[in-house]
């Protein structure tokens, strides 16, 4: 099952974001049917200089991001939204994943 949203204009913004991430998912839910994992694709990105459609009501600055941006950069991503905050079992499991023999020295095949 998937849920798509879409933006006419592109944005970096989280707190748009995050909002509509949990909307998709209170829609997607099921009672009765057991999720294990969800995921987010983002498609159709660009660069940070984009050209804004002709009915966008242009660039709006959030100060808010800005300012986290600046804590982050300077203290090492500090400030974190709760739902970057997860428990250990969201993490892929690697238990049966193949070597990585181009990308990790000590998992190079040795004859």
């Amino acid at each position: 099952m998937s849920k798509t949203i879409g933006f006419s204009s592109p944005t970096n913004d989280e707190s748009l974001l995050l909002p509509l991430v949990a909307k998709l998912l209170k829609i997607t839910y099921q009672d009765g049917y057991h999720f294990y994992k969800g995921g987010v694709i983002l498609s159709g990105l660009v660069n940070g200089h984009s050209q804004i459609d002709l009915f966008s009501s242009g660039v709006i600055e959030n100060k808010d991001n800005h300012n986290i941006y600046l804590i982050n950069k300077r203290f090492k991503n500090a400030l974190r939204y709760g739902s970057e905050m997860g428990e250990g079992k969201w993490l892929p499991r690697a238990a049966f994943r193949s070597n990585r023999y181009t990308t990790n020295w000590d998992e190079l095949l040795s004859v």
